[in-house]
This record gives structure tokens, sequence and C-alpha cells, in this order.
């Protein structure tokens, strides 16, 4: 997945612990890369869910990348459900 990884557009999200997201998150912009870093680090509280959620987004994610979905608009259901 690293690969696939992208810089974060801001250092205030660096310090929230996030230094990468998911290329189809950074191409979507700042709005997205922090939304992104919200869920993560606001929504799941227990560290142990969380990094399992991580690794489930990471793996879709890079499943998008491999099958050139390379923008949110190109995730639909039928995607998700593939």
């Amino acid at each position: 997945m690293s690969g696939s990884l992208v810089p974060i557009p801001r250092r205030e999200l660096g310090r929230a612990g996030f230094e990468n997201v998911p290329a189809i998150i950074g191409r979507a912009g700042e709005a997205a890369a922090w939304r992104f870093v919200e869920f993560f680090a606001a929504t799941i509280r227990n560290p142990n869910t969380r990094a399992a959620y991580a690794q489930a987004v990471a793996q879709f994610f890079a499943w998008c990348e491999r099958h050139r979905i390379q923008t949110l608009d190109g995730i639909r259901p039928v995607v998700v459900a593939a």
C-alpha cells in the first residue's frame, strides 16, 4: 500500500497522527483528508477497532488503485460489493 499513499496536505493533519492518507483521499483535497482523519481519530475511540478499520480501509483503497479507481466519485455500491 505504500505506493498508494500520499503526503497529507497540511502540517496540522500530521500532528493529528496522520502523515499519509490513501491516494484517493489525497486527490479529493484537504477537506476529504480532514474528514478521513476525523473519522479515525475522533469517531473510533477503541485503538484495536481503529487499527482493524484502518487495515480494512487500506486494503479497500489498495484494491481500488489496482482496479484503476482513482477518485471517490468512482466508488459506487457495485465497487464496494466487488
